[in-house]
């Protein structure tokens, strides 16, 4: 399975259409069909009722759909990361601060060790 037949199977799912899901993901209908078909012939199920409309999943396709969702949003949020790396290329590098000694003694550094705990690529 590839992950676009992921990202259609999830959208086709969620949005109970694959007309929609087409739509959404700016791709032909035939091709989200299709990559419907390659992941039940790939695992010899099926993942949706199409006789309903809209059309539900199974319960294959709901233990499926519960499976795939983390996978794709959680590569949906890594796009977006790069996209807006890309984006804002001068939001990468070094940053300097210069507060004033007493700020940087009592106040600053808690707040920058916690920022840099929470945030060890930047």
């Amino acid at each position: 399975m590839e992950i676009r037949e992921l990202i259609s199977f999830y959208h086709v799912a969620r949005l109970r259409s694959v007309s929609k899901a087409a739509e959404y993901l700016e791709i032909g209908q035939p091709t989200v069909s299709t990559h419907l078909q390659k992941i039940e012939r790939e695992f010899g199920v099926t993942l949706f009722d199409r006789i309903k409309r809209p059309i539900q999943l199974t319960s294959d396709g709901t233990i499926f759909y519960d499976l795939a969702g983390p996978i794709v949003e959680r590569i949906a949020e890594g796009v977006e990361t790069i996209k807006m790396q890309m984006a804002y290329p001068e939001h990468r590098g070094t940053y300097a601060i210069g507060p004033y000694p007493d700020l940087v003694l009592h106040q600053l550094a808690p707040i920058v060790k916690d920022f840099r705990t929470n945030n060890p690529r930047v």
